[in-house]
């Protein structure tokens, strides 16, 4: 039963997050609303666990390990993304690839202060988790970090630092995006909130990617021998966005499940034809 109405709320949660990145443009906005919408979203998920919280211990270790963490991060990653754009340098490439540096290295200086528990979460161990991940537990012998106080009815020893863990490797992969980003366009400068073009991308960077592929894959650019790289340094360039790896959008775009392998570009032959239908009545 938790099972089912944590990964509807998730699947929410995930959904309105890729709405509001699509929708808005202004990173402090979209910040801002993903914050709250995050902090909604655990809640409804605290209020639905305690009113349903008979679980047997394998289940509490698993929503505690598993399933807050999943909602946890969402609410961590915004509160640290958006303290890093109201920090921002508003100067030139230069300055920021510094304060994103120095913003890297506090993220991985966080992760090695705690090699064992960080390492116990990327190998998915188990040994601890009667000790990490049941209300009951003592915190004392969890040999884990201080943390926030703790709600005792719906916290564990281990959630927030998982949680923190799964956020701060989002938050990682987010800050090597956008040093890249700057190192390679340097005359285009990051002001949150302030538009640098005529045209920029709006919508979600996976969407892109496809178009990317699509493009590169079909040969459309320099008689089909533009280079993929090349293709998505141009997109990346004229439309002031940072897409990430290609090889890692390839794959999230290969292990879609719900949606169509090719969500954007069979969305864009439904507008073209939709459009033609229209002018053909």
């Amino acid at each position: 039963m938790i099972q089912e109405v944590s990964n509807r709320l998730l699947r929410q949660l995930e959904d309105e997050i890729a709405s509001i990145s699509s929708q808005e443009n202004n990173p402090f906005v979209k910040m801002r609303k993903g914050l709250k919408v995050s902090r909604d979203s655990l809640e409804k998920l605290r209020m639905f666990f305690i009113e349903n919280e008979s679980l047997s211990e394998a289940e509490e270790i698993h929503f505690f390990k598993v399933i807050k963490p999943a909602f946890y991060k969402w609410k961590i990653f915004h509160s640290e993304l958006y303290l890093i754009e109201t920090n921002m340098p508003s100067g030139g490439a230069e300055l920021q690839q510094v304060f994103l540096e120095g913003e890297l290295r506090v993220v991985e200086r966080f992760l090695l202060c705690h090699p064992f528990q960080y390492q116990y979460y990327r190998m998915d161990l188990s040994e601890l988790d009667r000790f990490y991940f049941l209300r009951k537990a003592d915190f004392s012998e969890s040999l884990l970090p201080e943390q926030p106080e703790l709600e005792p009815i719906f916290s564990s020893p281990g959630d927030y630092l998982f949680a923190k863990f799964r956020a701060f490797d989002m938050l990682k992969e987010w800050l090597i995006e956008r040093i890249n980003f700057v190192k390679r366009h340097p005359l285009v400068s990051f002001n949150p909130g302030e538009m640098k073009s005529d045209l920029r991308w709006t919508g979600d960077k996976i969407h892109l990617a496809e178009l990317g592929y699509a493009l590169h894959l079909s040969g459309q650019l320099n008689n089909g021998q533009a280079g993929l790289a090349q293709v998505f340094r141009w997109l990346e360039e004229h439309l002031a966005i940072s897409i990430g790896v290609p090889a890692k959008r390839f794959s999230e775009i290969r292990a879609r499940k719900r949606l169509s392998r090719t969500q954007f570009v069979d969305s864009l032959k439904d507008a073209l034809l939709k459009k033609m239908d229209q002018d053909d009545k």
